[in-house]
């Protein structure tokens, strides 16, 4: 599945545009990674604070985004909406490359934990940040 059919395929399972909005504003990308969903920014000088560091909110947003694509990606729901977040920052955002990972802790019906970390460089370098997610997954019947 190619990156512009995952992230059709997430948005679109909920009847959502692809074009523009928050995700084109962030400018992320989802893609499969051997079989592994990943989420992938060039973190420039448009995603950091004051400092010259990769803001906290766009980290939150990786973290967050990576867990719902993984999830729809694997179970295919109608709908998925977070329920909680929790982020512990690890280290510092620099410019530069940053992959997002998450995989799943448990599976209900309704209710889906996952864990999510944040990569310098690739899904193999050093650790940033990691979170911890609950979502609500609408399912059909």
């Amino acid at each position: 599945m190619s990156q512009q059919t995952l992230i059709e395929g997430y948005f679109g399972a909920a009847g959502l545009s692809t074009a523009g909005g928050f995700e084109a504003t962030v400018g992320y990308h989802a893609v499969l990674d051997h079989g592994e969903v990943v989420i992938r920014l060039d973190v420039t000088d448009a995603h950091c604070s004051r400092y010259g560091l990769g803001h906290g909110g766009v980290t939150l947003t990786l973290l967050d985004t990576v867990g719902g694509v993984m999830l729809w990606h694997e179970l295919r729901p109608e709908r998925i909406a977070t329920i909680n977040l929790a982020c512990q920052f690890l280290d510092v955002v620099k410019k530069g490359p940053v992959v997002a990972t998450a995989k799943i802790d448990r599976l209900g019906h309704k209710i889906a934990h996952t864990t999510m970390a944040l990569h310098a460089h690739d899904k193999h370098g050093p650790i940033l940040a990691t979170a911890v997610g609950s979502y609500r997954l609408y399912r059909a019947g």
